[in-house]
């Protein structure tokens, strides 16, 4: 991830760099001239599907997805958070078992997640 960080540089576009990776990872390329939104609807379908992008990075993807990107109309939106919320069921073991994820779900699981992160680099 050190070349993502460096390309993006600054901390307030580094989830950002999540969805680059991803991108990169799925196309062989880099997503040379497209939004964050277009990256993101280009990569959700494989995001729980660990031949296309491990967990740790599907992880932070459908956060932001559902809690940063700016999408162009509503419609986008609803298509391509709905399909973040449905990949979230394979990325976080906690909402296997529930039928519909909503995006506060996503939040409770993405950040007991980087709660556990925290406390085990701490150990």
């Amino acid at each position: 991830m050190e070349g993502v960080e460096s390309f993006f540089g600054k901390r307030e576009n580094y989830q950002d760099a999540f969805l680059f990776e991803a991108y990169s990872m799925v196309h062989g390329r880099v997503p040379t001239g497209l939004q964050n939104w277009e990256m993101a609807q280009q990569i959700v379908e494989v995001l729980g599907d660990e031949n296309w992008v491990p967990a740790d990075v599907a992880r932070e993807c459908i956060y932001c997805i559902v809690h940063h990107v700016t999408y162009p109309d509503k419609e986008t939106k609803q298509s391509v958070t709905l399909m973040a919320e449905e990949a979230a069921r394979s990325v976080f073991p906690e909402l296997a078992g529930i039928n519909e994820v909503h995006i506060d779900q996503i939040e409770r699981a993405y950040q007991a997640r980087k709660e556990e992160d925290k406390n085990n680099s701490t150990s």
